[in-house]
Formats: structure tokens, C-alpha cells, sequence
């Protein structure tokens, strides 16, 4: 979630704990109405001022290295493998074919990632936003600050991956 779905949320928790329910359904009411507005197209979500345009080039040079195993869901990231949701899986499988590196760069549009996720569902405009901050909250170093799934604002995301050749699989009984 964003900073302003997180304070409505926040808002919405704390009427419930201390029995307003008044305020709890302003707090639902006005969720409702920021959906209605951003999914309505007339909503203009601007980039933030603070994202640089432009990428340093030395990022595209050093690609993070990754082991994936897809029909697990699992990532390997360093010394940590991480867990991965039947969607996130999905996504992640996506941005390993389509990795950049060196001086190949390969945008990601939210097209793609709507067909690969939601083919015969109609979701909302955020439903990609939400799904790549889920996965960048499992694999970032710093969610805040990504350096493995970039967006390219108005075009879709980066990913700065190396997928590194996987040993063979064992089975422990």
C-alpha cells in the first residue's frame, strides 16, 4: 500500500479499537472514494520529484546474481532463500526472462504484467503497483530504495538480475 491507503488504514484500525464507528466508516467511505478517483483514468499519478530520471549506468553493469526455482517459487538471493506467492512467482518468472544487464536494458510494461497475471480478470489500476511492492519487499535490500526491480516511469520496471546456474536439486526424506 502507499503512504495514503497506510493512513486510512491506521485511521480505520484506530475507530475500530476505540469504538467509533462513525469514524470507521468515514475512513472506509473515503478508501472508496480514492479508488473511484484513481481508477476513473482522471486521476493523474505524477512520478516522485525525488526518483532520478535517468539510471547510473554503473547499476546495469553489476546485475544482482540470483538462483530461481520456478516450479518451487523459491529465489535465492545470496544466503537467503525467499518464499514466493503463486502471483509473485508468476511476476518473478517474468522479470527472469526478461533480465537487463551490461547494456541490454529490457523494460517490463504494465501490459505485460497484467496479461501475465490477470489475462482474463479485469483488476484495478494498482493492482500491478501493489503486486511489484510485494515483491520488491521480499527481495530489495531496501524496498525504499530499489536497486533490483527499477520502475521506468509512464513505461513499466527494470530488472536488474543475473540468473546463476542452479546445482542439482536434492530431495532430503
Amino acid at each position: 500500500m502507499g503512504i495514503i491507503e497506510d493512513s486510512i488504514f491506521a485511521n480505520y484500525k484506530t475507530a475500530l479499537e476505540q469504538g467509533d464507528l462513525d469514524q470507521a466508516r468515514k475512513a472506509v467511505k473515503f478508501a472508496q472514494e480514492l479508488k473511484t478517483m484513481t481508477e476513473s483514468g482522471d486521476f493523474v499519478d505524477y512520478p516522485n520529484s525525488s526518483t532520478p530520471e535517468a539510471l547510473p549506468p554503473s547499476n546495469f553493469a553489476n546485475p544482482f546474481p540470483y538462483k530461481y526455482y520456478e516450479s518451487q517459487g523459491v529465489v535465492v538471493m545470496g544466503n537467503a532463500a525467499i518464499n514466493l506467492t503463486p502471483k509473485e512467482n508468476k511476476l518473478f518468472a517474468l522479470f527472469a526472462k526478461n533480465e537487463s544487464s551490461g547494456n541490454v536494458i529490457r523494460v517490463i510494461t504494465k501490459e505485460q504484467i497484467l496479461n501475465c497475471l490477470w489475462a482474463t480478470r479485469k483488476v484495478t489500476n494498482n493492482a500491478v503497483r501493489i503486486i511489484v511492492l510485494r515483491l520488491r519487499e521480499k527481495i530489495e535490500p531496501d524496498p525504499k530504495q530499489p536497486q533490483i526491480i527499477l520502475s521506468s516511469w509512464g513505461k513499466g520496471y527494470i530488472f536488474l538480475g543475473n540468473n546463476e546456474p542452479s546445482e542439482p536439486k536434492f530431495r532430503v526424506n
